[in-house]
């Protein structure tokens, strides 16, 4: 894992950051940690193409995990 997880996820929760996500762009998919404890995410989510994510900041809002791992698939 990069040192994202293994450094700054233990950081961001112990910060009290709600959500984090991890993409991970070899493999396709995205993690979702939420439910932050003193120095961990109690909650782990995994999101593959074609999943539906609701940003814990914007609950009304829906992302297609798809266009999170791909974005070139924006572009026309």
């Amino acid at each position: 894992m990069p040192m994202a997880f293994w450094v700054k996820l233990p950081l961001y929760a112990a910060a009290g950051v709600r959500e984090v996500w991890i993409v991970n762009l070899q493999d396709y998919w995205l993690d979702c940690y939420s439910d932050p404890a003193p120095r961990t995410y109690r909650l782990r989510e995994r999101f593959f193409a074609g999943d539906t994510i609701h940003p814990d900041a914007l609950p009304k809002v829906s992302i297609d995990v798809s266009y999170v791992l791909n974005p070139l698939a924006l572009v026309d």
